[in-house]
């Protein structure tokens, strides 16, 4: 990847990771109803799309090969079938959960059930562009999924004073239609409605058998982990006043960015080192595991302070709240490294067991809070057990091979 490459790269990553917060921030200060609907749905959808995510990619990019053209590959198309059988077999849960997050309320639930198809489909799709070293056609993908409805709707909403979730739903359609139609190609509809066609029974029976015995222990895991940190949106939903939600929200992403980029940072570029136990606990206890989060938590510190200089933020009133989460992004950042090699080394039902105990004891005393402010402490105080706990279960473990 060249300078400029990279550069455009990163612009992209970072700008569409800002996006969605500062859409909350700014619409908050225009209508706080929507605003909360509309942090609703973002934070529904990342609790329901790892239910249509598997652990089957691995097993097709271990033997990628970077063909001219995919579609006639056969590999390709088995691995399209099996997310499709996936997508059938798991999509009755997702609307069961998005159900659940819209309180009963079918079209915003609808909303989130399209929402993440949409998110299903682009995260396919960039995986393949990643492996494919097609950065430029991946920044252009995340642009539409996320710049530009961003964009387009500050545009409408200053110009025409219209502020609703409908219309954030009807650019991210529409961004969706244009990449569509003038990257991906008719082709890809031909090949995913060929795919469907042609399921029977007998596929179903077999996907169900290779999920039993090969990913319902990291599709468990998946479900768990995304769900730790989006538990207390739910009972903020529940129990907030007007505007308490998206700003709860706004907030959690931003601080939440902390672990995004220690991961590109500093967890990505060492993944290939953790080979044994001895080569975790030198990743686990460097110096840059634990100072690395820390300068992001001041960076994004930074942030929030000028956002309160430009009154879009009452950092007086949420001094608190921003402390609190921010110290989860940290506490969660640290633990990143840890998480990654008891996954890549098979150690999923460990994994399973800490985060299920972790959600059912937050779910449980954030149930008893009155605020967010509370609930925020507590998920803080979740995330640094959930540390405390790993950091002793590596301090103990015993070599192992990796299951890469």
């Amino acid at each position: 990847m060249d300078i400029l490459t990279k550069s455009i790269f990163m612009f992209t990553r970072l700008s569409s990771l800002a996006s969605k917060p500062f859409l909350l921030v700014l619409m908050t200060q225009d209508d706080a109803v929507q605003a909360d609907v509309l942090a609703l749905i973002f934070s529904a959808v990342a609790s329901s799309f790892v239910i249509l995510s598997n652990n089957n990619h691995r097993d097709y990019y271990s033997g990628f090969l970077n063909e001219e053209t995919l579609v006639e590959n056969h590999r390709f198309l088995y691995y399209v079938k099996t997310q499709l059988l996936h997508t059938f077999i798991f999509f009755p849960f997702v609307i069961l959960v998005s159900i659940y997050w819209a309180n009963f309320s079918i079209l915003i639930a609808c909303s989130i059930c399209i929402f993440v198809l949409l998110e299903k489909f682009f995260d396919e799709e960039m995986r393949l562009l990643i492996y494919r070293k097609k950065f430029k056609r991946w920044c252009l993908a995340l642009s539409l999924k996320l710049l530009f409805p961003f964009c387009a709707y500050l545009a409408i909403s200053y110009i025409y004073s219209f502020h609703s979730y409908y219309l954030y739903f009807i650019l991210s359609l529409a961004s969706f239609s244009a990449y569509i139609c003038f990257s991906v190609g008719p082709r890809f509809l031909f090949l995913v409605v060929k795919g469907i066609l042609k399921l029977k029974e007998y596929d179903f029976a077999k996907y169900l058998k290779d999920y039993k015995a090969r990913y319902f222990s990291y599709h468990l895991w998946a479900f768990l982990s995304a769900n730790v940190i989006l538990i207390d949106r739910l009972f903020i939903a529940r129990v907030g006043s007007v505007g308490e939600l998206s700003t709860y929200t706004s907030v959690a992403m931003l601080s939440n960015s902390v672990l995004v980029m220690h991961r590109v940072i500093f967890v990505e570029e060492r993944r290939h080192t953790l080979v044994d136990v001895q080569s975790l606990k030198q990743t686990v206890h460097h110096i840059k595991n634990w100072t690395y989060p820390l300068l992001l938590v001041f960076l994004v510190f930074l942030g929030f302070l000028i956002l309160s200089t430009l009154n879009l933020l009452d950092m007086p009133g949420n001094y608190w709240l921003v402390s609190a989460l921010l110290a989860a992004g940290y506490l969660n950042s640290v633990s990143s490294i840890l998480l990654e090699w008891c996954f890549w080394h098979g150690k999923i039902l460990t994994l399973c067991l800490v985060d299920c105990c972790m959600l059912l004891m937050g779910a449980l005393t954030m149930a008893m809070m009155t605020n967010y402010v509370e609930i925020a402490t507590v998920l803080t105080v979740m995330l640094a057990g959930r540390l405390c706990v790993l950091l002793l279960y590596s301090a103990n473990v015993k070599e192992t091979a990796s299951h890469v």
